[in-house]
């Protein structure tokens, strides 16, 4: 079974933080299923489906619907399905500090959502090392840790994601700036079976407030009572209701390769 889970991130060298927010979560009958994302430099993306309750295990993909996305200069374009329930962008790529609106209509239904996209936050540097915290009975293991300089002054989001030879580790890793403003900070991960000559890849993606509170409602929705079934949607920037999130994002990426003890 996939796990999803926050991560918590290091204060100094011993604590640690993890920011908690109560969110109204709802209950669902039979929604739309909208989720993609944008990135600076790269084109859009956006998976359309069908479902009961977002924890629910069958998805009906959503053919012929028409997707647009529009930059606040009036640039825009119409996405292409690529197979069934999946379209793409070809053409026009996010531009940090751009406000962009995106449009889903489906047999007379219309949803719509805006949003900025973030600018790029730069990873520090990328080392592998001994984990530092080894609980009782545990197998020591290495951990790869980033560094980044937070912007001081505004506030910033973030999703972290770890790849070990190019597989992405499963989990929603994001965090605030609340208790970092301005400041360097280091994110950790440990990695399981981690071998000379393996690599590591980290993606550090800045993000906007909604896709953080997005991803901290799906996991606080995917810990409530597991295997219960109570549908619950986490808040999203669809309007009107829908389930999902369409996701402006600026990437950093650095990797290493592994060369062992």
């Amino acid at each position: 079974m996939k796990r999803y889970y926050l991560i918590m991130f290091f204060c100094g060298l011993l604590a640690s933080c993890e920011q908690v927010i109560d969110l109204p979560l709802r209950t669902s009958d039979q929604l739309y299923v909208l989720d993609g994302h944008f990135h600076e430099g790269d084109t859009a993306y956006m998976q359309v489906t069908l479902s009961g309750a977002f924890n629910a295990s069958s998805f009906n993909f959503v053919e012929g619907a028409q997707i647009m996305i529009a930059g606040q200069n009036g640039e825009s374009e119409i996405l292409q399905e690529l197979d069934s329930g999946r379209y793409a962008g070809r053409f026009l790529k996010g531009e940090a500090g751009k406000q962009y609106t995106i449009q889903v209509m489906h047999q007379g239904k219309t949803f719509n959502t805006a949003a900025e996209m973030p600018s790029k936050v730069t990873i520090d540097s990328l080392i592998i090392r001994d984990e530092e915290i080894v609980f009782p009975g545990q197998e020591p293991k290495k951990e790869a840790v980033i560094f980044f300089t937070d912007p001081g002054g505004v506030e910033n989001y973030y999703r972290v994601k770890f790849y070990h030879n190019e597989e992405e580790l499963i989990g929603f890793r994001v965090t605030d700036d609340q208790v970092f403003d301005g400041r360097q900070i280091p994110f950790n991960l440990a990695i399981e079976d981690l071998l000379p000559n393996d690599t590591v890849r980290v993606e550090l993606i800045a993000i906007e407030q909604v896709a953080y509170d997005y991803y901290v409602g799906l996991v606080e929705i995917l810990n409530l009572n597991p295997g219960s079934g109570v549908p619950y949607n986490p808040i999203n920037n669809w309007s009107p209701e829908a389930l999902g999130n369409f996701t402006l994002g600026n990437i950093d990426s650095t990797g290493v390769i592994f060369r062992g003890d």
